[in-house]
């Protein structure tokens, strides 16, 4: 049993730090392989790391009650999952969500579907503190499904306008941030990879070679 006293909280805390309330950060959004554009993202408000949830039955065994999954599993808001962003003056970011929520049933009735999971994404990334992603995720099958009003008032304050886009996806797909933050980092780590790979191989050559001559003088000295 662990001693759980104030030296032990001081140890945890000092070597795992916390994760703080604004450590998160949208890489991209993207609808029908049409990315957002990359400053867009900077006027993101507030967004959520995504939940789990599992759908529970409750069975009754000599009057206890007694908690059963049923085996299904969901992600709590696959249908109303929102990000909400600061409005621009001339409204191009909403704008921009509007050009890519396409309605349910074009007028001849074809259904339009998100395409491949992949064509349709928004991937998020937890940072440290020195703002290096440590954790993410990436919904797939992503389809805009309500881009919120905004309300003027002429006897307003002057306060900065916002709104809300909900989305549904189809899935969740988490990451480790240090594991598949790739990019450049990744990059390198294949490249020496591949060289240390090359230049064990050239070493091993030479030996053989070594060998080889070796063997060849030692015939010749006989």
């Amino acid at each position: 049993m662990s001693s759980q006293t104030l030296s032990d909280f001081y140890t945890t805390a000092s070597q795992r730090g916390f994760s703080r309330d604004f450590q998160i950060r949208v890489d991209t959004i993207q609808i029908a392989n049409a990315a957002i554009p990359e400053d867009y993202l900077n006027y993101i408000k507030s967004v959520s790391l995504p939940s789990r949830k599992v759908a529970i039955d409750t069975i009754s065994y000599n009057t206890v009650k007694i908690p059963v999954s049923t085996g299904i599993s969901d992600f709590g808001e696959k249908d109303n999952y929102q990000i909400t962003f600061w409005a621009d003056q001339a409204l191009d970011f909403r704008d921009w969500f509007y050009d890519k929520a396409e309605p349910t049933y074009y007028p001849t009735g074809a259904p339009t579907f998100p395409g491949a999971l992949t064509d349709s994404i928004i991937q998020l990334s937890v940072l440290d503190d020195s703002l290096q992603p440590v954790y993410g995720c990436q919904l797939e099958g992503v389809i805009i499904k309500e881009i919120s009003n905004i309300k003027y008032n002429k006897e307003g304050t002057g306060k900065p306008q916002e709104f809300t886009v909900t989305f549904a996806y189809y899935r969740l797909s988490p990451y480790s941030g240090k594991v598949t933050d790739t990019g450049i980092v990744g990059g390198i780590q294949q490249l020496t990879q591949g060289i240390n790979a090359i230049t064990g191989t050239i070493n091993a050559v030479r030996g053989v070679a070594q060998a080889g001559r070796s063997a060849v003088n030692a015939i010749r000295g006989r």
